[in-house]
């Protein structure tokens, strides 16, 4: 159908040191957008009848902060758009390509975005350094459009083959030698608060930390976020509960299983509670049963484990004294 054409007005105004810009629209005929119910409202943007030299006053001034933003952060769907437009990959690869750089660990989903993990950005680093050309977007749709001419016959696949693993047989050696360990790498200036050997970056669970490089006459680790910078641990919050081995402050630390009660004095001190029982939960589950056991002047306390409710001493666990059911001596106290 026969386009449709618009009138386009551009203004430049002057005002002072500046350069102010206005842009008008006027649809001057409907063509296609006539059969597909455009308004025409919607599609012009009028200005005033203006003159070339024409002097205008200031009404209103509306001053707003705009700030440059990255690109998105990926998602499935946009990942596969991109490998369509570099050529990488066909229909049928897709799904295992994202799948596999999930399943690696190199990259992780949140809110439905992909972010690089630690493993996948080492990774990346050390192949992008090492074997530039195979890493090259443009390299993946050059193999596959040989591929393809080796399928339908227009190529021979054994000089496609020699064209590749040529070069790559001599990057592949170079790496060997050159290429770092990624357990080896230093850490530079930082050194060991403990023996002052370097620290090294090293790979668990597939995050990254730092090891002294004594390991494992030194086992001092820091823990290091993505960019390899090390992460100060929070002080721990002090309450105003006593441990009950030693006398000092407890306080509340973080662990695998979530926060829980710790004595200061750690690690000359070990004791710990969970955060749950408050003091007067404690006090509530107290008996004021003494117990049993010859020489310790605790008492017995109502406990819970997975196999149900005991009784325990409270000096736990300097005593292990432990019943199903409190002494029978002693049940009308």
């Amino acid at each position: 159908m026969t386009p449709a054409r618009f009138s386009d007005t551009d203004c430049q105004v002057e005002a002072g040191d500046f350069l102010l810009r206005a842009t008008g629209r006027t649809l001057l005929f409907d063509g296609y957008l006539k059969v597909m119910g455009y308004q025409r409202g919607r599609l012009e943007k009028f200005l005033p009848p203006l003159t070339e030299g024409e002097e205008l006053s200031s009404l209103m001034v509306i001053a707003r902060q705009r700030f440059s933003e990255p690109p998105p952060r990926y998602t499935e769907a946009s990942l596969i758009k991109t490998l369509e437009q570099l050529g990488i990959g066909r229909p049928s690869t897709y799904a295992p390509i994202v799948s596999t750089i999930q399943k690696r660990g190199y990259v992780q989903k949140n809110q439905n975005r992909f972010y690089a993990t630690d493993l996948g950005m080492v990774v990346t680093e050390k192949l992008v350094n090492h074997f530039r050309r195979i890493m090259d977007p443009k390299f993946t749709s050059i193999m596959e459009e040989e591929l393809d001419e080796v399928e339908e016959a227009r190529l021979g696949w054994k000089r496609v083959l020699d064209d590749f693993y040529q070069p790559f047989s001599e990057e592949l050696e170079k790496a060997k030698r050159e290429m770092p360990d990624a357990d080896s790498d230093h850490a530079n200036g930082i050194t060991c608060e403990l023996c002052g050997q370097p620290m090294l970056y090293r790979w668990s669970n597939r995050k990254r930390f730092l090891g002294c490089s004594g390991y494992p006459d030194c086992k001092h680790r820091l823990p290091v976020n993505a960019r390899g910078e090390v992460v100060k641990p929070k002080a721990p919050e002090k309450t105003d509960e006593l441990c009950k081995e030693c006398g000092s402050h407890l306080v509340i630390r973080t662990g695998r299983y979530g926060k829980f009660l710790s004595c200061s004095r750690f690690p000359e001190c070990s004791y710990t509670r969970s955060l749950k029982a408050t003091k007067k939960q404690e006090q509530a589950k107290t008996t004021g049963v003494p117990c049993p056991k010859k020489g310790c002047e605790g008492t017995l306390v109502k406990r819970k484990s997975r196999r149900g409710t005991f009784y325990g001493c409270s000096n736990f666990p300097r005593c292990t004294y432990t019943s199903n059911e409190l002494p029978a001596s002693s049940t009308s106290r």
